[in-house]
C-alpha cells in the first residue's frame, strides 16, 4: 500500500520467526495465543487457557483442524486416505524444493502409517515447528522500468472473520478476483495455508477454484498436482516446506513469484502467468480470524 499510494518507491516486507525451543510447550503456548482464549476457557473449564491448549499431547490448532476435517468428511465423504494423498503430494513437492524443511519425500503409505495426532490427522499431515525468514521487495512501476522481470501484485486483500456468514476465504477471494480483474479459472498455481493437509481440500473450495464439494474430485483427478489444472503448494506447502509462522506469508509469495519467473526447476508449472497466495491467521468461532490473498501476474 505504501508503494501503491506513492508514499515510497521501494519497500521491504520482512517476515521472520524462531519457533524452536528446547521445551516444545513454549512453542505450543505461543501458537495457542492466536486462538480465542475465552473459547478455550469455556471448553476446558481451565482458568489458564494457554496451559490447557498446550498440554502434553495437545496442539490447539491441530484440534481445530481435526474438527474441520471431521466436518468435511461428514459433508463430502472424504477419508483419512484422501488426506494422506494430499500430504504425500505436498511431501513430493517438498522433495523438489531445496529450501523445504522436509526434503526426503513421503509415500502415501508412509503418511498413512505415521502416528495419529488427533483423529483424523496423522503426524505427516501436520505442519512442523520450524524457524525461517523471507523478504519481499516491492517497487513502483516507474522504479522498475527497464527491469528484466517485473511482476504485478494485482491485489493484496485482507479480510477478517465474520462468524455465521460466508467463510473468510470465500469473501476475500470474491474481492481479490474483482480487484485483480481475473477469475478463479485464470489461476495457474496456488500456495495456500495448509497447516494441516485437509485444509488444502477445504480451501480450494472456499477460494472458488472448484464447485463446493469439488475438492475431492480435483484430488482424485490429479488436478492439484504438477501438470494438473491448478497445482497447489508446489513449495511443499506448510506441511513439507515448513511453517515458521511470521515468515510463511512472505515465503508463499516468493514461491508464486518464482513460479511466474520460471525459476522452480523440477517443480515448475509450465506457462504459469497468474498465481495466488492465501495466508490465514488466528481463529474465531469456526473460521479463520483473518486471511490475506495476493494475486500476482506476469
Amino acid at each position: 500500500m505504501s508503494v501503491a499510494s506513492g508514499q515510497a518507491e521501494v519497500a521491504l516486507a520482512i517476515g521472520a520467526e524462531k519457533m524452536t525451543h528446547r521445551g516444545k510447550n513454549v512453542s505450543f503456548r505461543a501458537l495457542a495465543a492466536a486462538m480465542d482464549l475465552e473459547e478455550i476457557r469455556a471448553e476446558t473449564g481451565s482458568d489458564d487457557p494457554l496451559t490447557a491448549a498446550s498440554a502434553p499431547g495437545r496442539s490447539g490448532f491441530m484440534d481445530i483442524y481435526a474438527a474441520k476435517a471431521r466436518k468435511y468428511m461428514a459433508q463430502t465423504g472424504a477419508t483419512v486416505e484422501d488426506f494422506a494423498r494430499v500430504a504425500a503430494k505436498s511431501h513430493h513437492f517438498g522433495s523438489l524444493n531445496p529450501k523445504a524443511q522436509f526434503q526426503g519425500g513421503m509415500s502415501f503409505e508412509a503418511v498413512a502409517a505415521s502416528r495419529t495426532i488427533v483423529e483424523p490427522l496423522k503426524l505427516a499431515m501436520c505442519s512442523p515447528i520450524g524457524d525461517g525468514a523471507a523478504v519481499l521487495v516491492f517497487c513502483s512501476a516507474d522504479f522498475a522500468a527497464g527491469a528484466a522481470w517485473m511482476l504485478c501484485a494485482a491485489t493484496i486483500t485482507l479480510v477478517s472473520g465474520l462468524p455465521g456468514g460466508a467463510s473468510c476465504n470465500a469473501r476475500a477471494s470474491a474481492k481479490a478476483y474483482a480487484m485483480a480483474g481475473v477469475g478463479p479459472e485464470d489461476i495457474d498455481v496456488v500456495e495456500l495455508h495448509d497447516a494441516a493437509s485437509p485444509a488444502e481440500l477445504i480451501y480450494v473450495e472456499e477460494l472458488g477454484l472448484c464447485r463446493p464439494g469439488g475438492g475431492l474430485q480435483m484430488l482424485h483427478d490429479g488436478q492439484l498436482e504438477l501438470g494438473g489444472r491448478i497445482p497447489v503448494n508446489t513449495s511443499g506447502g506448510l506441511v513439507a516446506k515448513g511453517h515458521p509462522v511470521g515468515a510463511t506469508g512472505c515465503a508463499q509469495i516468493i514461491e508464486i513469484a518464482d513460479q511466474l519467473r520460471g525459476r522452480c526447476g523440477a517443480r515448475q508449472v509450465e506457462g504459469a502467468r497468474v498465481g495466488m497466495a492465501q495466508n490465514g491467521g488466528g481463529w474465531i468461532d469456526d473460521d479463520t480470524a483473518a486471511t490475506t490473498l495476493t494475486i500476482l501476474t506476469r
